[in-house]
């Protein structure tokens, strides 16, 4: 599968990395994933800076109403995507399909996504 998942409960942090090809297929199964390991009020980080996205705009709206609309509204927590600036795809289309919903920002560094990221969790505290 070219999305890896890892999911660190101790620092509160899902790291989603994405290589190669990505299709709605995918990005489904990446959401399932989530939605069935119950992290939506963990910080997500979302590379996919070494991919390319062939979703569809219409998947990506489903994928964020579906995560948006999960039952038990806990908190979502915030959403830091590591994106080529030369190649948009699936991060910028979900910043923009989630925007209202959580804080979600772009970035070109991971260093400063993690940092972001961990930083909003800690103020939210």
């Amino acid at each position: 599968m070219p999305i890896y998942l890892e999911i660190d409960r101790l620092d509160r942090v899902v790291m989603i990395v994405a290589h190669g090809e990505i299709d709605d297929t995918d990005l489904l199964k990446t959401a399932e994933d989530l939605l069935a390991a119950d992290v939506a009020a963990l910080a997500k980080i979302i590379d996919t800076s070494a991919s390319v996205s062939h979703g569809s705009v219409e998947q990506v709206a489903a994928i964020a109403r579906m995560m948006r609309e999960r039952p038990g509204g806990a908190l979502r927590g915030p959403v830091a995507c590591v994106v080529d600036p030369q190649r948009p795809g699936f991060s910028e289309a979900f910043a923009e399909q989630s925007a209202a919903d959580r804080p979600i920002r772009l970035f070109t560094s991971l260093r400063e996504a993690r940092q972001w990221a961990v930083q909003t969790m800690a103020e939210r505290r």
